[in-house]
């Protein structure tokens, strides 16, 4: 198998402190990759000239156009935050410039319609919330060609250093990470290792799945070794779809098990001590803060979506619910109202002031006394986009006919979003019976994707597009939030299924489900992205507009799209236009 590498390593970053590891990390990467006879070795660290957005495309352009490489890994050691829930990897020229940024998230959408069977993405750097409006304004580069030749998808992994949310750390000497990985590559794991795919068996090879699970053990237990980093936490996090037979390193036989002695020479004599792989922790906020209960909200929603198909598998499933998801989901449930709304439709707000709705093509009358609104759709119409204001954020969303959109915001943040059944509507009796499931579906996902938990395999994905249907068609909400986990692991026809279910049941075009389907974005509601993560991708597909563009600096920090008051403005600005 041919394999490429390109490791990058940004020390240096506007506003930020330097890291004291970067190089080191860079340099233990180059020798690993080398002794795995690696046909090409590119190294861009900013150790004597900065390091830019058009250095990594072209070092990539050069790979995936000599058409030859099978496997490329692409590894960055620095600063790094996350907008929306997708991962940005800052540059030299950053935050000053706003596409001096690795967008991780366009690239790798990118990679899975190129020319490169399989892409591995290793990511030593903190994934916090942005601190400055320069950084939110962050949009990046997608340093992938867009090469759209059809075909099946390629295989992309993404290793990250840490959860959503949070920051990676390292000390004077090491990035934890890093040497946890490269220490794991360089096959002195027994327990990891397999047979190779050779006839023989003569070789011992580290597959994606067991390399991610013993770096979760393994960086813990560095950290807790370290006196000066006992007390902090650090989860790696994986996105994996390639098959079980993909490998990562080969090695000819088990090399020495004992820890390895400090890699590489490059020394920070100026370094204070332990620190961390960027300052930003101080800046992390409640939302993608990972955590026990985002990881608890996946391994629940796993075995809840898990078939069942004998009295054994009932007793191996068990219960899905922690004791803390079944009181907050019974808490959830107990917030939505039933009662018949005076127009066709309704919007309901819970934990948030509802101030303001504005429709171009409906009538919407605010209740004024539960924080809802009636919608009057015109004839003819079974979806229209209302501008909601709650406090000094805001954002649009879609509203069905016989449908009840709801939004419930927890401390300012919008946390989850349903769009359910009247008791008018004909298919309210079928979606009854699904109800409890359906809400405990909502509330776990919404869990786990608030704490960037919400990694799956392939497998369990499949199952969890079963779960979303009701009747002849699939859960709105739930199918966003799926098809953006079905869309990294390379599962098309499910998101192909449930943007027809929606479109053919329902008349409703979902723009999240249009953007991942590679379907045309016009006329499809709200016309941005309802889930946040959407936005990494609007450039990466070629569906911005100059509207977007305007809104981009002005989302707020929040799973589901939320704009502060100003863009809340600009979006009622082009409510008169349809736009």
């Amino acid at each position: 198998m041919t394999r490429a590498a390109i490791l990058i390593g940004v020390r240096s970053v506007a506003g930020l402190a330097p890291l004291c590891a970067v190089f080191r990390g860079v340099q233990s990467m180059a020798s690993w990759a080398e002794s795995q006879g690696f046909s090409s070795v590119k190294v861009l660290i900013d150790e004597t000239d900065p390091v830019h957005a058009h250095h990594v495309s072209e070092a990539v352009f050069s790979i995936v156009d000599a058409g030859t490489t099978e496997q490329l890994v692409v590894y960055f050691a620095g600063h790094g935050l996350n907008k929306q829930g997708s991962e940005f990897w800052l540059l030299s020229d950053a935050p000053r410039n706003t596409a001096a940024a690795v967008n991780v998230e366009g690239s790798a959408r990118l990679a899975r319609s190129g020319g490169i069977p399989h892409v591995v993405f290793f990511s030593d750097t903190c994934r916090t919330l942005p601190r400055s409006q320069a950084e939110q304004a962050m949009r990046g580069t997608d340093v992938f060609p867009a090469d759209f030749g059809g075909g099946p998808a390629r295989w992309v992994d993404m290793f990250f250093a840490c959860g959503l949310g949070s920051p990676a750390f390292e000390t004077a000497r090491s990035g934890v990470y890093t040497d946890s990985l490269v220490w794991a590559l360089g096959g002195h794991v027994p327990g990891i290792l397999e047979r190779g795919n050779e006839p023989d068996g003569s070789s011992r090879v580290v597959r994606p799945w067991p390399l991610h699970w013993h770096l979760v053990r393994d960086v813990e237990r560095r950290l807790a070794e370290e006196p000066s980093t006992r007390m902090l936490t650090q989860e790696p996090e994986a996105r994996i779809c390639s098959p079980e037979t993909a490998w990562l390193s080969k090695v000819a036989s088990l090399q020495s098990p004992e820890d390895p002695p400090c890699l590489g020479d490059y020394d920070s004599p100026d370094a204070p001590g332990p620190i961390v792989r960027s300052d930003r922790e101080r800046h992390a906020t409640r939302w993608g803060s990972p955590g026990s209960a985002a990881r608890d909200a996946r391994d629940a929603l796993v075995r809840m979506i898990r078939p069942v198909r004998s009295a054994a598998d009932l007793d191996r499933v068990g219960d899905p619910w922690p004791s803390w998801a079944r009181t907050e989901a019974e808490a959830h449930a107990r917030r939505f109202t039933q009662s018949v709304p005076a127009g066709d439709a309704a919007l309901q707000i819970l934990g948030a002031r509802l101030i303001r709705a504005d429709s171009s093509t409906a009538d919407v009358v605010l209740d004024g006394t539960d924080g809802s609104a009636d919608v009057t759709l015109p004839p003819g119409t079974d979806v229209a986009d209302v501008v909601v204001s709650v406090g000094r954020a805001g954002g649009v969303f879609p509203v069905l006919r016989d449908f009840r959109t709801t939004l419930i915001f927890e401390r300012g943040e919008l946390v989850d979003l349903a769009v359910e059944p009247c008791v008018r509507s004909t298919r309210y009796e079928i979606y009854a019976t699904r109800r409890r499931d359906l809400r405990t579906l909502a509330a776990l996902a919404s869990t786990a994707t608030r704490g960037g938990a919400l990694t799956v395999s392939q497998e369990e994905a499949t199952w969890w597009a079963a779960r979303i249907r009701v009747g002849d068609m699939v859960d709105p909400a739930l199918a966003v939030l799926a098809s953006y986990v079905w869309d990294s692991l390379n599962l098309r026809d499910q998101v192909e299924y449930a943007r027809a279910a929606l479109a053919d049941r329902l008349g409703l075009r979902l723009f999240d489900l249009e953007l991942l389907a590679d379907g045309a974005t016009r006329g499809a509601h709200p016309g941005r992205p309802l889930l946040g993560r959407g936005w990494a991708l609007l450039d990466t597909i070629g569906h911005a507009d100059d509207l977007t563009n305007a809104l981009r600096p002005h989302l707020l920090p929040s799973m589901w799209t939320l704009f502060d008051d100003t863009g809340v403005g600009i979006l009622r600005d082009a409510v008169p236009a349809g736009r």
